[in-house]
């Protein structure tokens, strides 16, 4: 198996290094000339609305276009507020992290689209997946949700099929 970096200071970026054969954690930074496969986990529904953006979208698109190498394959967690980004009684700052999962779920179609080789009709090794959870058990969502085990079976899904671009889990 191929070596994984794990980024992110997160519940789920220590679960899935512990979990996943051949993972480690690090940071972008820590890429070397054997990595091919990095895991992005982190995201946050607290703090003000630039900390929140600034984590959940921002500081993930900036880690990716980073990284010039074409034979980097990326698995970012997203979130499955995504697709509900506004109700009736939602906070503001929910609202806020909803549209930044969003935005993050976008980005992900558009630069696996964007890299699209139009001759094969196939992205290569230069792309995008995503995992849409629902709430699972970490501090983020005060452990109540689905078991981070899910989370850790959908991650372990994609690194095994490159070619599956989003997986959403639902409760």
């Amino acid at each position: 198996m191929m070596p994984i970096i794990v980024t992110g200071k997160t519940q789920l970026a220590n679960h899935l290094v512990e979990a996943i054969d051949n993972s480690r954690a690090g940071e972008i930074l820590d890429l070397t000339d054997d990595d091919h496969l990095v895991i992005i986990t982190q995201g946050t529904a607290r703090g003000g609305v630039k900390t929140i953006i600034d984590r959940c979208y921002t500081d993930i698109v900036s880690q990716i276009e980073s990284v010039t190498r074409k034979d980097i394959r990326y698995i970012v967690i997203g979130s499955m507020s995504a697709e509900y980004t506004s109700f009736p009684g939602i906070s503001n700052l929910a609202m806020i992290y909803a549209n930044a999962k969003r935005s993050l779920s976008q980005y992900v179609s558009d630069y696996n689209q964007m890299n699209m080789d139009m001759g094969t009709k196939s992205v290569g090794g230069h792309r995008i997946q995503i995992c849409e959870p629902a709430a699972f058990q970490t501090g983020m969502s005060n452990y109540k949700g689905m078991e981070v085990s899910k989370v850790i079976d959908a991650v372990q899904y994609l690194i095994a099929h490159p070619e599956v671009v989003k997986i959403q889990l639902r409760q």
